[in-house]
């Protein structure tokens, strides 16, 4: 019983592993996007990264004076 289990689920785990990947050109052919697209490798292009030398930090906030 144990070993059915253990087939049944590693075969649906290649399924839907693999079937994205047997797809990917198909999809993207019908739809007339590159491959880069349909993956969402391209997808959204920062002009500057976040973490950039020239980025802004917000400036600290003053503390609060003890009474």
């Amino acid at each position: 019983m144990v070993a059915a289990l253990a087939v049944t689920s590693t075969v649906g785990y290649g399924t839907l592993y693999y079937a994205y990947a047997v797809l990917l050109r198909p999809m993207a052919v019908t739809l007339g996007a590159s491959a880069t697209a349909m993956t969402g490798a391209a997808w959204p292009v920062s002009p500057r990264p976040p973490c950039s030398p020239t980025a802004t930090a917000p400036s600290p906030t003053p503390a609060s004076p003890r009474r």
